[in-house]
């Protein structure tokens, strides 16, 4: 879910590069709201007559089969809400909205309101998901009980959205969002700001360097923020937190805080946040110090530690940075051999044509540079 955000995002920042023409659809205004919000209305109520389906299976000997059937559609779904949203994007939503309906002049409120289509359909999504989900947990809690382990409520279908737009988007989202404000203020400061109201990213030295230190204090200072965003608090005192301290010590990683994350017991999982020790934060969700023996725990600790350590958040953006940079680079010759090839094997006339506009070159570079970054991610 985390690469289905940062798609988005990267979607609006190619949009706004002067290399990207959009193909403006001479289109009435409620043939254009229907396509750019009705396609997506359309995919939700299929998933979500799935979502009904698979429900109506648990608990029979269908119940595992129509589960991994979800499952896999589940993943389909962002995949096709990712091309909804590029069609949007190359059939110049993001243009009409700014010059027809909203206007140059606010900042952000433009792009923002392209997304929300597409993450209200991901938050209805989840919605359709939740008697699923609650029906799972529910099945588990006398087997908890049985054997002596903690057992929670159930959380509510609100409180698993809302964990779920924590964890899965807004970590993400708000740091780009962030970074976007301010490219958007440097342009209108430095006057590159476009004639459609699109963010024009400054050319100029100083504009350049104001631009690249703001993204990099808002990525760098992040961490610091996600602790409250995440709803966090320290782990409390006691042998386990000694434990895990010491480890810290001994391995020689420092951090700011040892957190517990509150997940209602829904999330099992851990991370290690920020690049320095006095930004750096150690979160361990409630449903894992719930499942977990302390040898167990003490093992996740040690996986935490060591990225810090191994500087592997650093590395893994190193490489994903130089796949995308490769592959943009790469991309226009790759789709030249290819057309080359395929005109010459005499394709009808509408297929040459289609093949020599730019946005179908663009279309493909986009494409070869996302596979190669999920690639090196991955």
């Amino acid at each position: 879910m985390h690469v289905f955000v940062i798609a988005l995002f990267v979607g609006l920042f190619l949009h706004d590069t002067p290399d990207f023409t959009p193909t403006l659809w001479a289109l009435p205004w409620p043939a254009r709201l229907a396509l750019w919000l009705g396609s997506k209305a359309v995919v939700v109520a299929l998933y979500a007559m799935l979502c009904q389906w698979t429900y109506r299976g648990l608990g029979t000997t269908s119940g595992h089969r129509r589960l991994k059937w979800l499952n896999r559609c589940s993943a389909a779904l962002r995949v096709v809400l990712l091309g909804l949203y590029a069609m949007d994007l190359y059939t110049g939503v993001l243009v009409w909205l700014r010059l027809r309906v909203i206007g140059p002049d606010l900042a952000l409120v433009d792009e923002l309101v392209l997304l929300l289509p597409t993450f209200v359909a991901v938050v209805a999504s989840w919605w359709c998901y939740y008697p699923i989900d609650r029906r799972l947990r529910e099945a588990t809690l006398f087997r908890r009980a049985d054997y002596g382990l903690p057992v929670q409520p159930v959380w509510s279908r609100w409180q698993f959205i809302l964990t779920q737009l924590r964890f899965q988007v807004a970590i993400i989202a708000l740091p780009l969002v962030s970074i976007l404000v301010w490219y958007e203020i440097v342009a209108g400061l430095f006057g590159q700001q476009a004639a459609d109201g699109s963010i024009t990213v400054p050319t100029s030295n100083i504009a350049g360097s104001v631009s690249t230190a703001g993204a990099l204090g808002i990525f760098l200072l992040w961490p610091v923020a996600m602790r409250y965003l995440l709803q966090t608090s320290p782990l409390p005192g006691g042998e386990l937190r000694d434990n895990l301290l010491g480890m810290s010590k001994r391995y020689r990683v420092g951090f700011r805080e040892l957190l517990l994350w509150h997940t209602h017991g829904g999330v099992v999982n851990a991370l290690v946040t920020g690049f320095f020790a006095p930004i750096r934060y150690v979160l361990i969700s409630d449903a894992l110090l719930d499942n977990m023996t302390k040898d167990q725990v003490e093992a996740v600790m040690a996986h935490e530690l060591a990225h810090a350590k191994k500087h592997h958040f650093f590395w893994l953006l190193v490489a994903g940075g130089a796949a995308v940079v490769a592959l943009e680079w790469v991309g226009p010759g790759v789709y030249h051999a290819l057309t080359w090839a395929i005109l010459h094997l005499n394709p009808p006339a509408a297929w040459q044509r289609l093949l020599e506009q730019s946005v179908i070159e663009q279309g493909f570079t986009i494409t070869l540079v996302a596979a190669g970054w999920l690639l090196v991610f991955g």
